[in-house]
């Protein structure tokens, strides 16, 4: 009884193994496929969120600021490396995180904390 629990626990830990593995190589398959179209995800998040920030003009300002830097800071990686491109990319997600957080009252009503 004993040696087949054991057969039994081992078949199971074997199978759970496998199936991790399987689910391991899709998720990796599944975004080696995305990663190609990160940019594309990105950039509509961002919009999206963007498009909420445009009930004041410097808000509206402050975010395509932002946006700007960081897809200026894609090339910059490119071209320039690592330590001019990473700036940008901070700067850029700062600002525009910024004035999101600056429309949150605009966004969702006057209970929203105000940012200033």
């Amino acid at each position: 009884m004993t040696r087949e629990k054991t057969r039994n626990d081992f078949h199971e830990l074997v199978g759970l193994v496998f199936a991790s593995l399987i689910l391991v190589s899709f998720v990796v398959m599944f975004l080696t496929i995305l990663r190609d179209l990160w940019p594309v995800f990105s950039l509509l998040f961002y919009g999206y969120l963007t498009r909420m920030t445009f009930h004041t003009g410097i808000t509206a300002a402050m975010s395509l600021t932002g946006i700007a830097l960081y897809v200026v800071s894609w090339p910059a990686v490119t071209y320039l490396g690592q330590w001019v491109g990473m700036p940008l990319f901070a700067l850029g997600l700062l600002v525009w995180f910024y004035a999101v957080l600056c429309s949150l009252p605009f966004m969702f009503g006057p209970n929203v904390p105000k940012i200033s």
